[in-house]
């Protein structure tokens, strides 16, 4: 996204891979100083979002006596959340995230073809009996 945000156009593949992108990412400035996060998700390092967004605040932090000690603890957290998944054998957090969405999807266009097949029954019952009382 912020690759995408930078270029809006689509740019034409010379190279091709993960070295032309990066090269792209050093000549924008705005993107320069997130290089190291974007080449770690581009290269699939992150286990989730969640660590990918540590990284990024770590970035906008002020550089502090504190801050290499924050960047441990978030590498520290990063390690101990990916041992842990690692150990569950839970799949990655954007394979969870897309199954649940097909369902609900499936439900909801059960649920309005439901509602719109009631909805045509009731009103044909209810101009069937104005009929029937129309004639008798």
């Amino acid at each position: 996204i912020m690759v995408n945000s930078a270029y809006p156009k689509r740019f034409n593949k010379l190279k091709g891979g993960l070295a032309e992108i990066m090269e792209k990412v050093k000549q924008r400035p705005e993107l320069r100083m997130y290089e190291l996060v974007i080449s770690k998700a581009l290269s699939g390092q992150y286990q989730g979002a969640k660590q990918m967004r540590e990284e990024i605040l770590l970035i906008h932090q002020p550089k502090t006596g504190g801050h290499s000690q924050s960047r441990q603890q978030a590498k520290t957290r990063s390690q101990k959340s990916s041992s842990f998944s690692k150990q569950a054998n839970i799949p990655p957090a954007r394979n969870r995230t897309v199954q649940p969405a097909r369902r609900s999807n499936k439900k909801k266009k059960k649920s309005s073809a439901l509602e719109t097949i009631t909805i045509i029954l009731i009103i044909s019952l209810l101009y069937f009996i104005y009929i029937y009382s129309q004639i008798t």
